[in-house]
């Protein structure tokens, strides 16, 4: 998952050994965690930004590069001390390759055009999430780019991926 990446990319750039304590989902995870049962969580921002808002968890830093428009306070892991560390979360659309250009762009416009409504960015904004919205060659490169980048990372850390039945 994107908080186990999360927590195991900062373990390694870090210098530090954490144990890593797997759950069926974050609602658990985040459970243990005000229980006291677990000292640390790399968790999501829609499951734990309630939870800071009202006082129970406190954020010490956000895994994107740039602070979250959602906690402004809270600083990022790069600008801790970590530059480069970066995990995000990120959801996206995909089509068939052999679908025509003309379908692809018509819907990349459609989607830009509801993600920049008002009330779909404030309903989003509300989860912790920020819509990006781009191109379809720009979200190509990112896809590319984050492969090229865990790959890099399951290398060096020597971490397996679990076979989804």
């Amino acid at each position: 998952t994107a908080s186990h990446m999360a927590g195991v990319l900062f373990t390694r750039d870090a210098g530090i050994d954490l144990l890593h304590v797997p759950y069926k989902g974050g609602g658990v995870a985040v459970n243990d965690l005000l229980a006291g049962q677990v000292q640390l969580l790399f968790g999501s921002v829609s499951t734990s930004l309630p939870l800071v808002k009202t006082g129970k968890l406190r954020a010490l830093a956000a895994t994107s590069t740039k602070r979250l428009a959602t906690i402004p306070e809270v600083p990022t892991i790069a600008e801790s001390g970590f530059p480069g560390y970066e995990v995000v979360q990120w959801f996206g659309i995909a089509a068939p390759a052999s679908l025509p250009r003309a379908l692809v762009t018509r819907l990349n416009q459609e989607i830009i055009t509801i993600l920049s409504q008002p009330d779909t960015r404030a309903a989003l904004f509300k989860q912790g999430l920020e819509p990006v919205g781009s191109t379809p060659e720009a979200f190509a490169a990112y896809i590319k780019s984050e492969l090229a980048k865990w790959t890099r990372v399951f290398r060096e850390t020597g971490l397996q991926g679990e076979q989804v039945r």
